[in-house]
């Protein structure tokens, strides 16, 4: 409730808030023992549903494939931050922090220097982590939407900067539930990491959301939701965009062909509904 409720912040404020302070007031997340994660089986012969679907996809042998983002690793290591050891790997698996590096969108190399997701959480250099856990909503997010709706309209205990800090605190420890030989996080590793990048108030919501961008690591369409939605972080495009979209990032999956085939009274009404299919047509809560 609480993260469809931020959903509407643009479209529909005085819903999102309704909505906000309900689902606060009558309970969220309270720990990482609340994380909502799925379970896979360590199953190599299953090449279906039952195995993590992103170990398949950061998997791949070739050392040019399957890359962190320089947007990412700059902003993780700019902050000294403790979970490029847990989350980014190099070709060959090493996790140390000074051998990370990210490659840049607009590099057609893609050079091997350059990291992967870590083997201990997906696999990517050989070793292949059928069974890691997939994370559908954490903790983390939940303290950085609570201290969202604390910022906007007061909601809650309305004390920001504590949720905050809580949130990224459990962003850090919780990556420790991949299991698979990932070394936890430390709380010692939490304070220094606070300490030295404190929160700041005329930036709450900036701060919020890169932090939220980060603990949604391997939940893809969440980070991408929650981008349109609050504008961080701030990102450039890939280079094709000046191609397909006048240089600026997509809004939008267009429908696939199998459904105008298969559906097409029912997408051509959405279509009509929604004002278009193309990749800079928004959907109906990320308006301008």
């Amino acid at each position: 409730m609480l993260r469809l409720a931020l959903r509407l912040v643009k479209v529909d404020n005085s819903s999102a808030q309704e909505w906000a302070a309900k689902a606060i007031s009558r309970g969220v997340m309270t720990s990482n023992d609340d994380v909502a994660y799925v379970m896979y089986e360590d199953n190599a012969d299953d090449g279906g549903p039952n195995v993590n679907p992103l170990t398949k996809s950061f998997s791949s042998r070739a050392d040019t494939q399957i890359k962190i983002s320089a947007t990412l690793m700059d902003f993780m290591k700019d902050r000294n931050d403790p979970r490029v050891s847990v989350l980014c790997s190099t070709v060959d698996g090493d996790t140390s922090y000074d051998l990370q590096f990210g490659q840049d969108i607009n590099d057609p190399t893609r050079g091997t220097a350059n990291s992967k997701p870590n083997i201990n959480i997906f696999g990517g250099s050989g070793i292949v982590i059928y069974d890691a856990p997939l994370f559908y909503q954490t903790y983390a997010e939940v303290e950085f939407m609570v201290a969202e709706a604390a910022e906007r309209w007061g909601t809650g205990d309305g004390d920001v900067e504590a949720h905050y800090n809580t949130g990224v605190a459990a962003a850090m420890d919780y990556l420790s539930i991949y299991g698979n030989g990932v070394v936890p996080i430390t709380s010692d590793q939490i304070t220094t990491y606070l300490e030295a990048n404190p929160f700041d108030a005329s930036q709450a919501l900036k701060m919020i959301n890169e932090q939220y961008w980060v603990a949604t690591f391997g939940n893809g369409i969440e980070t991408y939701s929650n981008w349109k939605r609050s504008g961080y972080p701030e990102l450039i495009s890939a280079d094709v965009a000046a191609l397909l979209t006048g240089g600026e990032i997509p809004r939008r999956f267009p429908y696939p062909s199998s459904e105008e085939l298969n559906n097409p009274d029912a997408v051509a009404a959405a279509i009509a509904a929604q004002g278009g299919d193309g990749l800079l047509d928004r959907t109906w809560w990320d308006t301008e």
